[in-house]
Order: C-alpha cells, then structure tokens, then sequence
C-alpha cells in the first residue's frame, strides 16, 4: 500500500490509465481511474499528483459532462476540473504543468466554440514552456 511518505506512483498510474481509457472512448473506465488517481494523490498529499489528476478529471468531463461528479460530493464540470488543476500548479509553483493544464483547458474552450478563450491560454502556455525551455512542447504546439 502506498502512505503518506510513500512514492506516490500508484495515481500516476491510475492517471494514464485514465488517459488511454478516454482516448479509447472508454468513458466510465476513464472516470474510475481518474478518481483512483485523485484519490491516491489526496492519500500521498502529492500535489503534482492531485493537479494532475484534477486535469484528467477534466478531460474526462470535456468529453461527458454526465460523469463529471466527483465521490467527495463536489460535483464539477471541466471548467471547474481544470481550474483547480490550474490552482494547484499555480500556488505549488509547477510551470510545466500548469502549461499542460492550460493546453488541455485551451482545447475545451476550442471545442466548446470559446477560440479567444482558447487563444489566450494558448498564448501563456506557449510562454511557459519557452521561458522552461521546453521546445519540444513548442513544437508540439505548431501540430
């Protein structure tokens, strides 16, 4: 069992899972397994864990509102998903995944026909990632 002082690797796991299962369009095996990577975050007090899981959970509630309830009661659509991911990077100070955040989120606003929303998040993640270095995310940008 994973524990506080533990690596917290369990709701890394749980998280990719999460991912293949979305892109899969396995929606409710998607919502389980982000919920186990929140979980498993909370249980490790990791919070690039709980950030990320929070970034998947809204993912999974881009895609299907219906299941964006979380288990503690808290029910939260992507918007509220990623805003909370978005928090979290923000006050821990994690650059990087806060810019993947944004790109996730940038993506929603996209979809949901918000371009300028989408654009202005766009924007700060691209500088993120080019004041980190991080050209391969730049490019991956251009994609």
């Amino acid at each position: 069992m994973v524990g506080k002082t533990e690596y917290g690797g369990l709701s890394e796991t749980y998280r990719f899972l999460a991912e293949a299962c979305l892109y899969q369009g396995k929606m409710i095996e998607a919502l389980e397994a982000a919920r186990a990577a929140l979980r498993e975050g909370i249980a490790t007090e990791t919070q690039e864990f709980i950030g990320a899981a929070w970034r998947v959970l809204g993912q999974v509630a881009a895609r299907f509102p219906a299941l964006a309830a979380i288990e503690d009661a808290q029910t939260r659509d992507a918007e509220g998903c990623f805003k909370e991911s978005l928090r979290i990077f923000t006050e821990f100070g994690m650059e990087a995944e806060r810019a993947r955040t944004l790109r996730e989120w940038a993506g929603y606003e996209e979809e949901r026909g918000q371009p300028l929303r989408a654009e202005v998040m766009n924007k700060e993640e691209r500088e993120i990632f080019e004041r980190l270095g991080m050209q391969f995310e730049v490019e991956r940008m251009k994609d």
